[in-house]
């Protein structure tokens, strides 16, 4: 088993597609502020590490502040003004993984989204997947999770949705759910809705939240969402604030695949 390739900054990469089933390139998009992603926390090293390992023959891409305006102003130049307008980070940062998506396609996953084995048997024979969380089933949301996804590139469901961003009313708003709804997941459970009334079944999956966790705590079988960096707050505050027994369960996870490095 060999350690995934980074691919660092070059856009146009040859990804692999050839697996048998698998339409969706063999690449993982994270994001960060810097390349220092274990500086950070042992959730975001968690997760960057548990990604690659688990995958060890997809390519991996992790994508820095500075990187984000000049992708979109050279791919999606149409979609700059809207861009530059959002009024949070957390906005970006949600429209150019949209971006990535379709313009690369592979997979993409928050930094304190934890993968705990491989999740290509969830993408096989799929165009896109997303994941629900346990809340969205239970209050039957139009929810689909864009913390962790998947697509195969050029898929016109993610024109759909820089659409639904740029037109959105109210963009001004601020609180957590009118974030969920602009550029969030509940903004992409709206436009899947929408695009699956208009297209039929199209090769979209979102599966259940026992498979994907939006949780930290089980059940769940293939990846959770940690749920720690609550839009840039940092770990240190996101411990204190929410749970100690994750950061224990973190590190411990973290020791599995490597080594802490001594600081």
């Amino acid at each position: 088993m060999h350690a995934s390739r980074d691919i660092g900054g070059n856009h146009d990469a040859d990804v692999d597609v050839s697996a048998s089933g698998l339409r969706i390139p063999r690449i993982i998009h994270q994001t960060w502020r810097d390349s220092n992603v274990a500086a950070h926390s042992h959730v975001a090293e968690l997760s960057q590490r548990s990604w690659r390992s688990h995958h060890p023959d997809w390519d991996y891409r992790l994508w820095t502040d500075t990187e984000l305006e000049p992708f979109i102003e050279r791919y999606y130049s149409w979609f700059l003004p809207t861009w530059r307008q959002l009024n949070l980070k957390i906005k970006r940062i949600d429209a150019v993984r949209y971006c990535w998506l379709h313009h690369f396609g592979g997979m993409y996953a928050d930094l304190d989204f934890v993968c705990i084995r491989n999740v290509e048997a969830l993408l096989e024979g799929n165009k896109v997947v997303s994941y629900r969380s346990r809340e969205a089933e239970k209050k039957n949301w139009r929810f689909a999770g864009n913390a962790w996804m998947a697509s195969v590139p050029q898929h016109p469901l993610w024109i759909s949705m820089l659409h639904h961003i740029r037109d959105y009313p109210g963009q001004e708003g601020t609180d957590m759910f009118s974030v969920l709804r602009h550029t969030g997941p509940m903004g992409l459970g709206k436009v899947i809705d929408d695009f699956l009334g208009a297209h039929g079944a199209s090769g979209i999956r979102i599966v259940g939240s026992t498979l994907v966790g939006n949780e930290s705590e089980p059940p769940y079988e293939f990846a959770y969402h940690a749920r720690t960096q609550q839009w840039g707050q940092d770990w240190q505050a996101a411990a204190r604030t929410k749970t100690r027994r994750l950061a224990a369960r973190v590190v411990n996870q973290l020791k599995g695949l490597l080594p802490l490095k001594r600081r």
